[in-house]
């Protein structure tokens, strides 16, 4: 249409006037459709110079609900003044709505990549162990003292021979023995029963308990000898073996031996176990055999410390400890605690909420252990008794190994290896970082000293690991070369891909679910871990891993990703990426070059995913908007970051409408909106042929801004001028509240924006940079004004008596109008063009043609720059890169001001952190196996506990061990050493 029926309430009128007047005059509108209209006007808008404009057409929406859905807004070049209806406000957002703003936009230099010899890839022979067969095993205690210890303890003692050497003795000493003295010899033989406990926890024993039951097979021969296995009680026996006899496995109890039948113990009696119940049953069992004349003997895992004296009233208790001689323990040197191993079952609970600190530890001693195992990636009974042998209180309590063993959820334990759980296993490590750089040495040699039997995928992570957390003294000269070859083989492995040797799939995803939580390994080799989690095939990204590393390992043997725009958009809860079509909106433009990632910041902290929006639209992993506070996208060599905002309690409304997102402030009274002006690119300057361009404006230059910010929408009104500073109106046009104020220096400008925080605390006013105010007067346009390459006096106020670039000519108003008179700009500002000259707070630095970013001119005493023409100047000084420059104290009655809003507390309302905080991630209790590319691993297990590989099976029930028990059993009776395996 040629205009738009609205009413006026200045006191002139312009040609565009008349013709609402006319059309007025008729009563009503002209019948018909459009064409019809336009027809019934032409005539009368010919005579006063009026040329049809374009309507602009409404963006289809569709997918939008139908309160978000734009109305169409006024066209920019619409002739003349305007003031917005109350009928054509679009329906705003309620004040809880959840809104985002792109606060921050980053571009990392342009750097050329290094030219590399290519990898070679793996050979299986690069996965192998550096050493064959099996680590030797580290006995609690040696065979040379423990065969005299269980001669001791379970021969039958039987008098001997004449003992010369006492006889001898007592005849010196003048005595006359009453008898003679004889030598006690004990024999082996007679009925023995050995009960066997398999309890899981007793898993870090297996070897030392099948050491002992081969020695006392050795002397005692087979015959005679009773097999009793049993989980945990001895009311449940799961199976027993004789000479030549094997039942399978059962769940009765153990029945009372002969009297005088020594009964052989291997286990803890369920002192470990952290259950008074589990320890009362076997007290009962040992009583039931004490009173029917059987001689119980037990071996205890364990210092005498955790062995109650009530442990002692019906049996003879010996502690593989090394201490005392092996001897049976005495009630003066059992411990004093009636239950001295407090419930080995942590309470579960996320790691974020409970720190190793809360967790119940059923020893003292029991932290100090776990953060030696904090680099390992799995810890088999042989390296667990290592590391509890670095430290002297450590070493002196076995037990420990068994409560480590069982602690779960810090710890998921298998039939073969443990490991500290993914949701624990940061905690421990930053722990690791305090210990001394001497000690952390020593448990990195002990942990590849075990390892060396293992294959070089589990030694080069540990390293890595290790290297990650470990104090500088530490790196000494010693652990250089082993690193570099830790590096070696993961940057080969990651280069090999899916060619690589072994399930390379497998392994990455193992790695990363178990030790994705180890955020300071992870952005240590970031480089070096990225191919590998593409290996994967998983699109979650652990945290750590660099976004650019994220992207090569994902174009790897691809094409160049070819930088596309995008434009991120809100839809209710959702937020969706579509193809920039290059028309004005209201949401934020990205530039993507191939994927991206897409983190997203919770309640329960941070989450990156990997995104390729390669069909539009695109939604990203998000679930409902209300439950993160931040979003960051990284694409190629730029980062986005957009915040949360929630309406703080001293602004009057936070909304999104056709612009964006607005923010209205009350000022005393006087209200002031503010326009979100999200960060971003631009050319700053005029082009070499733009009419009346001076040489101050160029070269033309890429300028580019990576902070956002609020701005008035409109200059600074004479209403909110007095509602700030009282007193006196400084400008010459006061016909109208709503003028703009005029008259004031830079200084009084300055002295305004210091008393703002009085009237609405946590806000920090300033001046917008000059660089910031062409930013936001351009609002994406590269023209000379930002509607257009000319400019008519219906358009800005200014002196209508000259033209630009073949412009019309018009009226002259010759004073200031008041704002939101003409048509806003891309952000929603008005009069950015023309009624009065704007200060900034920088001064006019030199243009030099090269980038910038954040730039800023001179400050001090120097000149201030004043931007956007005014009511009393030509045309081309209202053109958006025309810049003029005043002293800090000059006033004038053209120059006005529009102020920003710098720092709010919308961040800290909405809780937008930074990036780098940690984060780390929840994880599953129970381990997975690692499928790594040496292949499963072959080391021997205690007959009855045979199973997968993978610590995930590993961790079902013991029934899982058991299913091959009774061809294990029958391998014990077949003799020292002769033990067969499956």
């Amino acid at each position: 249409m040629f205009c738009k029926v609205m009413t006026v309430s200045r006191g002139f009128a312009g040609r565009a006037d008349l013709l609402r007047a006319a059309v007025a005059a008729q009563g009503a509108q002209p019948p018909g459709s459009k064409e019809a209209i336009k027809a019934t006007l032409a005539p009368l808008a010919s005579l006063l110079g009026l040329h049809p404009q374009p309507e602009p057409e409404p963006e289809q929406r569709s997918d939008l609900p139908a309160g978000e859905r734009q109305q169409p807004a006024a066209d920019a070049g619409s002739a003349g003044p305007r003031q917005t209806s109350a009928a054509n406000v679009e329906r705003r957002p309620p004040l809880s709505a959840a809104h985002f703003a792109l606060v921050e936009y980053a571009v990392d230099a342009a750097e050329t990549p290094p030219r590399n010899e290519p990898l070679l890839p793996l050979t299986r022979l690069d996965c192998q162990p550096r050493r064959s067969g099996n680590a030797p095993h580290s006995p609690l205690v040696g065979r040379t003292r423990l065969w005299p210890a269980l001669q001791r303890a379970l021969a039958s003692p039987r008098r001997g021979p004449l003992d010369v050497p006492a006889l001898v003795g007592e005849l010196s000493l003048l005595r006359s023995p009453q008898r003679l003295p004889r030598r006690l010899l004990r024999r082996w033989g007679g009925e023995m029963d050995v009960v066997v406990d398999l309890a899981h926890r007793l898993v870090p024993y297996d070897a030392d308990y099948r050491q002992l039951l081969d020695e006392v097979r050795r002397r005692h021969g087979q015959g005679g000898l009773r097999l009793w296995v049993v989980d945990d009680s001895p009311f449940a026996a799961r199976a027993v073996a004789s000479p030549g006899h094997a039942t399978p496995p059962g769940a009765g109890p153990i029945p009372l031996p002969p009297p005088a039948t020594r009964v052989l113990i291997l286990g803890d009696l369920g002192l470990l176990a952290g259950d008074p119940a589990r320890a009362a049953a076997w007290q009962e069992f040992t009583r039931r055999l004490a009173e029917h004349g059987a001689l119980p003997v037990a071996w205890l895992p364990m210092s005498p410390a955790l062995v109650p004296a009530e442990a002692l009233r019906y049996t003879e208790v010996h502690c593989l400890d090394g201490a005392h001689g092996l001897r049976a323990l005495r009630a003066r040197n059992a411990g004093t605690a009636a239950q001295p191993v407090s419930p080995a079952v942590a309470p579960v609970a996320p790691p974020a909420a409970e720190p190793p600190d809360s967790v119940a530890a059923p020893h003292p001693l029991l932290p100090a252990l776990l953060t030696r195992l904090a680099c390992c990636v799995r810890v088999e009974p042989g390296l667990l008794r290592a590391l509890r042998r670095l430290g002297a209180e450590t070493a002196a309590e076995p037990g420990l190994e068994a409560i480590v063993w069982s602690y779960a959820p810090v710890v998921a334990a298998g039939n073969r290896f443990c490991e500290l759980t993914p949701a624990y296993v940061a905690d421990y490590r930053d722990r690791f970082c305090a210990l001394a750089a001497a000690e952390q040495q020593e448990i990195l040699r002990r942990i590849l000293d075990a390892h060396a039997w293992r294959g070089r995928s589990t030694e080069s992570a540990e390293l890595l690991i290790w290297q990650a957390h470990a104090r500088k003294q530490a790196l000494s000269d010693e652990f250089i070369a082993r690193l570099a070859e830790a590096r070696d083989w993961f940057a080969r492995f990651g280069a090999g891909g899916r060619s690589a040797v072994g399930d390379a799939a497998g392994y990455a995803g193992d790695l990363f679910h178990r030790h994705g939580g180890d955020r300071a390994w992870i952005a240590a080799n970031s480089s070096l871990l990225a191919p590998i989690w593409a290996l994967a095939g998983v699109d979650d990204i652990p945290a750590g891993l660099q976004p650019a590393d994220v992207a090569a390992a994902r174009r790897r043997g691809g094409a160049d990703a070819v930088a596309s725009a995008w434009r991120l958009r809100q839809q209710d809860d959702r937020f969706v990426l579509l193809p920039d079509r290059g028309a004005a909106g209201r949401w934020p433009v990205l530039t993507l070059e191939g994927g991206a990632v897409c983190g997203l910041r919770t309640d329960a902290g941070w989450r990156q995913r990997w995104i390729e929006p390669r069909t539009a639209p695109l939604t990203l992993p998000i679930a409902h908007a209300a439950q993160f506070s931040e979003i960051a996208i990284h694409s190629g060599r730029r980062h986005y970051r957009l915040a949360r905002l929630q309406r703080p309690p001293w602004a009057k409304e936070l909304a999104r409408d056709g612009h964006g997102l607005y923010l209205d402030v009350d000022f005393a009274g006087a209200v002031q909106r503010f326009r979100w002006i999200e960060p971003g690119e631009f050319w700053m300057g005029s082009p070499a042929d733009e009419p009346e361009r001076q040489e101050r404006e160029g070269p033309r230059h890429r300028v580019r801004l990576t902070k956002g910010f609020w701005l008035a929408d409109t200059a600074c009104t004479q209403a909110l001028w007095l509602a700030v500073m009282g007193g006196k109106n400084p400008s010459r046009f006061q016909g109208d509240a709503r003028n703009p104020v005029e008259g004031v220096s830079w200084d009084d400008v300055t002295d305004f924006l210091q008393r703002v925080p009085s009237l609405v605390p946590g806000i920090v006013a300033e001046l917008p940079t000059e660089a910031e105010w062409e930013y936001a007067c351009r609002a994406g346009s590269e023209t000379p004004f930002h509607f257009g390459a000319t400019i008519t006096p219906e358009q800005a106020n200014y002196d209508g008596n000259s033209s630009y670039a073949g412009g019309r000519k018009g009226e002259y108003r010759q004073k200031t109008v008041p704002v939101k008179s003409f048509a806003p700009n891309g952000w929603g500002l008005y009069e950015m063009h023309g009624n009065v000259w704007e200060w900034c707070a920088d001064g006019m630095r030199t243009y030099d043609g090269n980038d910038q970013e954040n730039p800023r001119g001179p400050e001090g005493d120097a000149t201030r720059v004043v931007r956007g023409g005014s009511w009393n100047f030509v045309a081309g000084w209202l053109r958006s890169a025309s810049r003029f420059e005043w002293p800090r104290d000059y006033r004038y009655e053209s120059l006005g001001f529009r102020f920003a809003l710098r720092s709010t507390s919308l961040e800290q309302v909405a809780g937008a952190e930074r990036l780098q905080q940690d984060f780390k991630p929840e994880g599953p209790e129970a381990p997975q196996g690692a499928a790594s590319p040496e292949g499963p691993p072959g080391l021997a297990a205690f007959p009855g506990r045979e199973g997968s590989a993978a610590a995930a099976a590993d961790a079902e029930a013991a029934a899982s061990g058991f299913g091959k028990l009774r061809q294990k059993i029958t391998s014990w009776l077949k003799g020292p050493g002769k033990e067969t395996k499956s």
